[in-house]
């Protein structure tokens, strides 16, 4: 069970829960409660709730009768003192993390990463944990009871013989698969324009056809690298992954490892584990690394493992916009020192210019003039600047300016860098986020109140507050395959799931005609036809395996037997096209008889005998 560590204390009475394990190392346990437990009123946010590793609740979704709690890893002791003016001076892994772990904790290094890399800036410990992530190439695990963390390379997990199929133990498998970053072919430099050129043969890329044998060509740039053989082997490591189509498949198994231990201990589908994938509907049979795994301590068959053929991106999952705008190491401050860099060298006068003071008819100066040679109509790059604004022309003094800042407060450019902009509405044909070296983009809504109520970012599109309209929506096809939508109640419980199977629902599905003024209600296992006033009308459902029962209104009823091959109907009268069976007794001359229900046969005395 959990154990509330905070607030006085508790145990809370459920097993009903899951713990995420993350590829970031920051793993989350999400469990269900009833608000009207005892101990709810103390599970409030940054309490902390105790399953063998301690974890800080983080939110919160509560509704009449259930609440949904989110908690992460607690790792605040990491977070306690910050670095102002942070450097490892360019060190390695081991001398990075060990150097700034707080007392008592301990750094094992599976990695036996030898590289050494610049990290600066104001940091906590936490922080520069994170970046290590992205310069060493490494993930991270926590053990926070025990004070350790534990550095692993991605490449170093072999395959031990677990496999997933649909045979043994795959349930659900869901497949995504898209080659948007795709590119054979990587130009790299570090600081001030290093190449490793000189030690790659020349040539200021690295090249890999793992995939295809098509050149698509790529640039990246980062001033963090000083040495040339550290950025040529982090090129090959960024090409590597990104000269194959990113595929990932979601699927639930039976954790036989967990389930039955004595015959399948060999089945380990933990974190980083590589196992072996057989798909059957792509006829593949491939070897995957588990990036994240949920885990059911006490349901162990609702077990969900996520595989991936790329590492996972863990630096991007726990980097936000606000990290990757203040964070001097990031890759949107590398795009921006280029930028400034540039920048500086062209005002500063490295790639020359000169400064007119262009003078009216009285030889007094109304306008400033930068231009790429001293007479004015042999200019072709010209700055201008007077008390209308200021602008820049290729094409000599008269312009067209493409690039202006004028009076009325209108800007006119191609291009803008920066670092915040804010403002009261953006308007254009396209609106980009994210991307190369800025990473994951994200698109965030907050309300009056300061509390996010939307975001939109790779992982999809969440609304917490307000509705998604519009005049269609498409799940699944080409590359995410078969789509799913799933509408859940506040405690996280699925009531309604449409996926390529049909609809599954619990409660009522309703298919209403405004012709014909009625409506099919389908409940409780049964089709209910009510009027448009909700009375009832009728009904068709099973009564067993083999036995259908259809009835209308309270005093006819049409009840079929599959296994005994009877159809019988219930009703005081019968009528077919128009004829109105009757009930009575047919007498003939002889004697004999035949007697009538409603128009059908029921029984008589023929020559042969009663019957």
């Amino acid at each position: 069970m959990l154990k509330l560590v905070s607030n006085g204390g508790a145990v809370i009475n459920t097993d009903d829960f899951y713990i995420v394990q993350k590829a970031s190392g920051i793993d989350e346990l999400i469990f269900n409660i009833s608000v009207h437990d005892e101990n709810y009123p103390k599970i409030i946010e940054e309490a902390v709730v105790e399953y063998e590793q301690p974890y800080l609740v983080k939110a919160i979704d509560a509704g009449m009768q259930m609440a949904k709690v989110k908690c992460q890893l607690n790792l605040d002791e990491l977070k306690a003192d910050m670095n102002p003016n942070y450097t490892n001076n360019n060190a390695a892994l081991y001398e990075t993390i060990s150097g700034v772990l707080p007392s008592g904790w301990t750094f094992f290094d599976h990695s036996f990463s030898e590289a050494e890399q610049t990290i600066e800036g104001g940091y906590t410990a936490f922080d520069i944990i994170m970046e290590c992530m992205d310069a060493y190439k490494v993930v991270f695990r926590f053990d926070v009871k025990r004070k350790r963390i534990s550095s692993y390379h991605l490449d170093n997990f072999e395959p031990l013989g677990a496999f997933a199929s649909g045979d043994l133990n795959l349930r659900e498998i869901n497949y995504k698969g898209k080659s948007t970053s795709f590119y054979t072919r990587l130009y790299a430099y570090g600081k001030k324009g290093l190449s490793f050129e000189d030690i790659n043969n020349g040539k200021p890329y690295v090249e890999n056809f793992q995939y295809s044998d098509k050149v698509v060509c790529a640039y990246w740039q980062d001033d963090r690298y000083e040495e040339k053989k550290d950025l040529l082997d982090d090129a090959k490591e960024r090409l590597k992954t990104a000269s194959i189509p990113e595929r990932s498949y979601e699927c639930t198994v039976v954790d036989l490892a967990k389930t039955n231990p004595d015959m399948y201990s060999f089945q380990d589908f933990s974190l980083f584990s590589v196992i072996k994938l057989i798909d059957e509907i792509k006829n593949i049979s491939i070897n995957y690394q588990v990036v994240e795994y949920w885990e059911y301590p006490f349901y162990p068959e609702k077990n969900v493992v996520t595989l991936s053929s790329t590492a996972p991106k863990v630096q991007e999952s726990v980097k936000d916009i606000k990290n990757e705008i203040t964070n001097p190491n990031s890759g949107f401050w590398s795009v921006m020192n280029n930028a400034i860099s540039s920048a500086t060298d062209w005002i500063t006068g490295v790639n020359g210019g000169y400064v007119i003071f262009h003078k009216d008819e009285n030889d007094v100066p109304y306008e400033i003039l930068i231009m790429d040679t001293p007479e004015i109509e042999k200019a072709k790059n010209v700055w201008r600047w007077n008390q209308n604004g200021f602008g820049h022309s290729l094409n000599g003094y008269n312009g067209p300016y493409d690039l202006a800042m004028t009076m009325d407060g209108s800007i006119v450019a191609n291009f803008i860098t920066a670092g915040t902009m804010l403002a009261d509405r953006i308007k254009g044909g396209t609106l980009e986020l994210g991307g190369k070296e800025n990473g994951n983009g994200v698109l965030q809504m907050v309300g009056t109140d300061g509390k996010q109520i939307g975001k939109w970012d790779k992982d999809g599109i969440e609304i917490t507050k307000g509705s998604l309209s519009g005049t269609s929506i498409t799940l699944g096809g080409e590359n995410d395959q078969n789509g799913k939508a799933r509408l859940m109640d506040s405690a996280g419980n699925e009531i309604v799931r449409l996926d390529k199977n049909g609809v599954y629902a619990k409660g009522k599905y309703v298919c209403a005609s405004d012709k014909y003024g009625r409506s099919i209600e389908i409940s409780e296992g049964a089709f209910n036809i009510r009027a448009k006033d909700g009375s009832f009308a009728g009904r068709i459902f099973a009564i067993s395996n083999s036995w259908v029962r259809i009835e209308a209104g309270e005093n006819v009823s049409v009840l079929m037997l599959g296994d005994l091959g009877c159809f019988r109907i219930n009703a005081k009268t019968l009528e077919v096209d128009g004829a109105l069976g009757k009930t009575g007794r047919a007498e003939f001359s002889d004697g004999t008889y035949l007697d009538f229900h409603c128009g059908i046969l029921s029984g008589g005395n023929t020559k042969e005998g009663a019957f």
